[in-house]
């Protein structure tokens, strides 16, 4: 029976090495939806929810370079997120020199900023209204594969059926 419950606790330990780590967070996906009369392109892109900023200024970091679609047409470009009185700023530095202006669409600070959901309104420069910036979590769907803690528990389970099993015959033999 002792080497049973040394065996049980070996398979125990090699389970435990098999633990895998927490999923990371999904990215966020940010589309920007143009209202009636606005001047500003649809665009979208996606970004991790706490992204490394690529360079930083006192107000302000970059994200460089990142994919952005615009128009339907994605390209490598640069995103600028800076602080503004009474919220913020953001600039695709790139191809069509958008600035919206809105609620800051970051938490954190400016060298290690969060992302987060949310839907908000975004103005030009001038303070007329643009459209809206709907930022979301990309769900990603994974295949049904078992993680290796699931396989080390699937693994455990058969030792222990197999041990009890086995020690059941020896006792039914030693009684017979």
């Amino acid at each position: 029976m002792r080497m049973i419950d040394k065996r049980l606790a070996g398979l125990a330990i090699a389970a435990a090495a098999f633990v895998s780590t927490p999923a990371a967070a999904d990215p966020l996906l940010f589309e920007f939806t143009p209202i009636a009369g606005g001047t500003t392109p649809a665009f979208s892109f996606v970004t991790d929810t706490r992204p490394t900023p690529s360079a930083l200024f006192p107000t302000s970091f970059t994200l460089n370079p990142i994919d952005v679609t615009i128009g339907g047409v994605t390209a490598p470009d640069c995103l600028a997120f800076y602080l503004a009185p009474g919220g913020g700023m953001a600039d695709i530095c790139g191809r069509d020199q958008i600035n919206l202006f809105g609620a800051q669409l970051f938490e954190g600070t400016l060298d290690s900023p969060i992302f987060d959901a949310r839907y908000l309104a975004l103005t030009n420069i001038l303070g007329v209204p643009q459209g809206f910036l709907d930022v979301t979590y990309v769900t990603t769907v994974t295949p049904g594969v078992p993680e290796p803690a699931s396989w080390a528990m699937l693994l455990l389970g058969f030792g222990a059926i197999g041990a009890a099993l086995r020690s059941r015959r020896k006792t039914v033999a030693a009684l017979a």
